[in-house]
């Protein structure tokens, strides 16, 4: 996967955020790793390529980060995976504050 890191412009941080999105899902997705560019999770309902969201990002901190996401892939994961689908999301609408305040938050980590 070497290809996939050259292209990726973010580095990818398992930092504990808790996040939820609409329009929901009928069981909730468990993000993996975020980045101030996206972040990936695990589903067990397929979402559509191209698909947006709007996402609310809770930090540890209590700090909270309203941007909208699209899905930019999605891959089926094996049986006996914790999910049936590894998604990944970019962030589109960020403000620069809140893109100012993941950045800071995740270099912690």
């Amino acid at each position: 996967m070497p290809e996939q890191d050259e292209k990726r412009q973010f580095r990818r941080v398992n930092a504990p955020v808790y996040f939820s999105y609409a329009p929901l899902l009928s069981r909730p997705a468990t993000p993996l790793d975020i980045s101030p560019g996206g972040l990936r999770m695990y589903s067990d309902e397929k979402i559509r390529v191209g698909k947006r969201l709007d996402l609310t990002i809770t930090l540890s901190d209590g700090r909270i980060i309203e941007c909208q996401g699209q899905v930019v892939w999605v891959k089926p994961l094996p049986a006996g995976s914790p999910a049936r689908y590894d998604i990944g999301l970019g962030f589109l609408k960020l403000t620069k504050e809140n893109e100012q305040i993941l950045a800071e938050y995740l270099a912690e980590y």
